[in-house]
């Protein structure tokens, strides 16, 4: 959005004394270890993109359909 020039770019902060401070960059995201853990799957990470979902979602929509194909193999 920077780059299309509906955000402006503030690499600096002016302090209350009156001085001019670098700013620091703001992450985002930022995971947890459990979403670090997750997103280490390949299959989490697609399913993420084409969702838009975050980690835990995308985990637990995975193990779901796993398991529904499980029970179609052995039905109980």
């Amino acid at each position: 959005m920077e780059d299309k020039g509906q955000l402006s770019k503030l690499d600096t902060s002016t302090g209350v004394d009156g001085k001019t401070y670098p700013r620091k960059p703001i992450s985002v995201f930022n995971p947890t270890k459990r979403e670090e853990r997750t997103m280490k799957n390949p299959e989490v990470i697609e399913r993420m993109q084409e969702d838009g979902t975050n980690a835990l979602t995308a985990e637990k929509e995975l193990h779901r359909e796993e398991k529904a194909e499980r029970k179609t193999y052995f039905p109980e």
